[in-house]
């Protein structure tokens, strides 16, 4: 009896040892690296390659304990076993954002390691360094890059300045330029019209977003026209800070001068290239749809893709990326769970759809839009 005790003690430490990265973490990931150039203000970037394993991230260590959100890694490459404590966030499907006391030191016991481990506040006060991670291949190896939908949707024009140093005004110092998210949702594209350089078009396509300080949230970008096979002066992956205002719709947004979230990146109004974007005034509704008709109390509020405000609504379709302002359109039918609505995509194209909604529980509901549209306001689409 005692020896079996001792066999099933033995058993419960060596699992209670155990230490992995769930799969959700697991892949093939870049992360930049700055060399300074010849050229002032114009670091030359490349980039390395970083796996996460089930058990390991090889560049750094085994994984040997998870405390939280950090983990302690344990690397004995050197001869000498030492520790390091990470903090580990996984802001999107496509980005992993690391903190830490700093990748040159290594303790030689796991207490030591553990007492370096980043807290919420560090992060909060950037008082740690950051290692961003940005996917390319999933668990299995495949090629992994989710679309992703962008924070902001719609056309807006914009004016722009990068503060590199080497002017004082604007670059674009009237709301000309136009940036929008038109054909799909997971990226917007910018034209930059009467700057105080040639005209140009650029195109980031969205891989994430995440809570900020004071109201202002981040969002990872990915240049389409950047390339990772060469030393370049051009990152291909960018970070921003934004904020929009609710009563306005204004948003003032600053991107990094690197991949990091933290070069020259201090808020959405100071950042190494700010942007105030200005949305462009909607088309009016069609005459005959009238506030007689709104959806129904429990139907109001906040829900997963989708947001109803009396009779109007907003949908976000994550199969197309398409993004839908509604309005409900009067009949006489007396459908209660049947809408027809008026829709328009933020490229602007107009249709009316039917939309049929079933309450399914206090916070959940079925939502149904019809295949196919109308040019015209058809109740048979219901």
């Amino acid at each position: 009896m005692i020896s079996a005790v001792l066999i099933f003690a033995s058993i419960i430490s060596h699992t209670q040892s155990i230490c992995y990265f769930p799969a959700v973490y697991q892949g093939e990931y870049v992360s930049q690296a700055v060399m300074h150039s010849e050229m002032p203000n114009t670091p030359e970037i490349s980039y390395s390659t970083i796996s996460v394993l089930y058990d390991s991230i090889p560049v750094w260590g085994y994984c040997h304990r998870r405390i939280g959100n950090n983990v302690i890694l344990m690397d004995d490459t050197g001869g000498i076993t030492c520790y390091r404590c990470f903090h580990l966030a996984l802001r999107s499907s496509n980005v992993l954002q690391i903190h830490t006391r700093g990748l040159d030191k290594c303790y030689t016991s796991e207490e030591a390691a553990q007492s370096t481990c980043v807290t919420q506040l560090d992060i909060y006060d950037q008082d740690a360094s950051e290692v961003m991670l940005y996917r390319t291949k999933g668990f299995l190896g495949e090629p992994a890059v989710s679309p992703t939908y962008c924070p902001f949707n719609g056309a807006y024009t914009f004016t722009y300045s990068v503060n590199d140093g080497t002017e004082t005004d604007l670059e674009c110092d009237t709301p000309i330029s136009t940036i929008s998210d038109c054909p799909y949702g997971f990226g917007f594209n910018l034209q930059f019209k009467e700057c105080s350089f040639k005209n140009k078009d650029m195109s980031f396509h969205c891989l994430g977003d995440w809570d900020g300080r004071d109201g202002e949230r981040y969002v990872a970008l990915m240049d389409t026209q950047a390339t990772l096979t060469s030393i370049q002066d051009k990152p291909r992956y960018r970070c921003a800070i934004y904020k929009k205002d609710p009563t306005t719709g204004k948003i003032s947004m600053a991107m990094s001068s690197d991949s990091t979230c933290v070069s020259h990146l201090h808020s959405a109004d100071m950042g190494y290239e700010t942007l105030v974007l200005h949305p462009k005034e909607d088309p009016a509704w069609p005459d005959h749809l009238t506030s007689s008709c709104v959806f129904p109390d429990w139907l109001q509020g906040e829900w997963e893709h989708l947001h109803f405000q009396e009779d109007s609504f907003v949908y976000k379709d994550h199969r197309t990326f398409k993004t839908y302002t509604g309005k409900c359109v009067p009949h006489s039918l007396g459908y209660t769970e049947r809408f027809l609505v008026f829709t328009r995509t933020q490229c602007g194209e107009e249709e009316y759809k039917c939309v049929w909604v079933k309450e399914r529980g206090m916070n959940t509901m079925e939502v149904q839009v019809s295949i196919y549209g109308s040019e015209y306001p058809d109740i048979s689409l219901c």
